[in-house]
């Protein structure tokens, strides 16, 4: 998805405010995210966090289910949630 936008892993680790190497080893699966960096890689890249968890061979259900709690959460509490997480 990166590489389709014509993005650096260097754009990638500037947006994010870490160094290229951090980014690659999250790009390359060596480090376990959470949701912030998650959400920060989906908001450069304008995507829903749930499209990088689709393509990734790394992620589990136990993501998709936290993901969707989280959605269902913030809907029952009316938390505003940005229409492209929906």
């Amino acid at each position: 998805m990166r590489r389709s936008k014509d993005f650096t892993q260097e754009y990638m680790a500037f947006e994010m405010g870490i160094s290229q190497k951090a980014y690659s080893d999250i790009e390359n699966s060596k480090v376990k995210i959470n949701l912030e960096t998650l959400t920060k890689i989906s908001d450069i890249l304008e995507i829903k966090p749930s499209e990088i968890c689709s393509i990734s061979h790394k992620c589990t259900d136990d993501f998709e289910d936290k993901y969707h709690g989280l959605l269902e959460h913030m809907k029952k509490n009316n938390i505003s949630i940005p229409k492209e997480y929906l």
